[in-house]
C-alpha cells in the first residue's frame, strides 16, 4: 500500500526486475496489426538485452515488432513492463519523466525497411490509477511534441541516443502511476521497427 515518490531503472542489476516481458497491455492500449519482427516471433518484443546497445551500463530495454505487409489504418502495440499498482507513484506537482531512446534504421538492423522511420514512432506511456493514459493526456516532451508514440514519429534521430523528458505535472498533476508501457503507434504504415530504451526515471 501507500504511494512511492520516484522510480528509476537502467535495466541492469540492482535495478527493479521487469514485471513483464513481451506482454501486450490488453487494457492499456492493446495491439492491432503488429506481429513479430522476424525469425518465427509471434508478436512484438519488449525485454532486457545485455551487451547490445546501451546508453549507460550493460543493459537496455529492447523493443521490436512488425507492422503489416499492406498498410492498415490501425497499426499499434502497447506493451507493459513495470507494475507500480501495489505502491502507485504519485506525480504531485513536480515530477518529470526522463528516458533515452535509440530507434534503429535499416543501417543498424536488417529488419527495418530501408528509408523507414518506423522505429521513431515509439514512446514510454504511463497508465494512471484512474485508467487514463499519458499518451492521451495532451502532455508534450521538451520539444513540444506530444508524448504519444504516433506523435513522436519523425521527431527522434535514428541510430543514436535521444533524450526525452516530459513535465508530468503540467497535464497530469496529482495523478498516480499504475503501470509503465512502451507504445508503438504508426497508422498506415508497414514493416518492422526496433530499438532500445535506457536510463528511465520518474522523479
Amino acid at each position: 500500500g501507500g504511494t512511492s515518490s520516484s522510480f528509476s531503472s537502467g535495466f541492469e542489476s540492482p535495478d527493479p526486475p521487469l514485471t513483464w516481458s513481451n506482454t501486450v497491455d490488453t487494457t492499456g492500449g492493446g495491439i492491432s496489426n503488429v506481429g513479430g519482427i522476424c525469425c518465427g516471433l509471434t508478436g512484438p518484443e519488449l525485454g532486457i538485452r545485455t551487451g547490445e546497445t546501451e546508453h549507460t551500463g550493460s543493459g537496455s530495454l529492447m523493443y521490436s515488432g512488425a507492422g503489416p505487409s499492406t498498410a492498415a489504418s490501425n497499426v499499434h502495440a502497447y506493451l507493459k513492463f513495470y507494475d507500480l499498482s501495489g505502491s502507485p507513484l504519485a506525480i504531485g506537482t513536480s515530477k518529470t519523466l526522463s528516458y533515452w531512446i535509440y530507434p534503429q534504421s535499416n543501417a543498424t538492423t536488417p529488419y527495418v525497411p530501408a528509408g523507414s522511420n518506423n522505429s521513431t514512432c515509439v514512446a514510454i506511456d504511463l497508465i494512471f490509477t484512474d485508467g487514463s493514459t499519458l499518451r492521451d493526456s495532451g502532455a508534450v516532451d521538451e520539444n513540444g511534441n506530444r508524448i504519444h508514440p504516433a506523435y513522436q514519429c519523425g521527431h527522434l534521430t535514428l541510430d543514436t541516443w535521444n533524450h526525452v523528458t516530459v513535465n508530468l505535472a503540467t497535464n497530469n498533476a496529482n495523478k498516480q502511476i499504475s503501470r509503465i508501457l512502451v507504445g508503438y503507434d504508426h497508422p498506415n504504415s508497414t514493416g518492422g521497427y526496433r530499438g532500445y530504451i535506457d536510463d528511465l526515471s520518474i522523479s
